[in-house]
């Protein structure tokens, strides 16, 4: 099953993306681990692309595409803003890095999804998750 939404630009788009995941996980038997993964996964890319992609303009979208497969979870999050080149985003774990206040984002996503794929130059990102 494939469940699409589509949200402003604005922080206040959160709570609909919040009601987007549980409406779309909570049906399945999941763990409460591989939901959290889920959320702050898909939190988090929202957040960049609200913040860096679209840089706040509330004309601006982000799209969010939820397949719901039998073995896994496919989500794409996709904005309208110019895109990023992953190859720029400074190592978080360097020593220079440690204590910046911002860049653990995409580093975060990698992590907690099992896959993890960049395309339409850097616009959109989808996440695996296997049930």
């Amino acid at each position: 099953m494939v469940n699409e939404i589509e949200i402003a630009s604005e922080i206040k788009s959160f709570d609909i993306v919040r009601q987007f995941i549980r409406a779309n996980c909570s049906d399945e038997n999941i763990s409460r681990k591989l939901y959290g993964r889920i959320y702050i996964s898909v939190s988090e890319l929202v957040s960049n692309s609200i913040v860096h992609g679209n840089q706040f303009s509330a004309e601006k979208k982000v799209k969010l595409r939820l397949n719901n497969l039998s073995n896994r979870w496919e989500i794409t999050v996709e904005d309208e803003g110019c895109g990023f080149d992953p190859k720029l985003i400074p190592d978080p774990l360097l020593k220079e890095n440690l204590t910046s206040e911002s860049g653990r984002g995409i580093f975060i996503v990698k992590n907690y999804s099992d896959e993890f794929f960049i395309d339409k130059s850097g616009r959109r990102i989808t996440l695996i998750f296997y049930k």
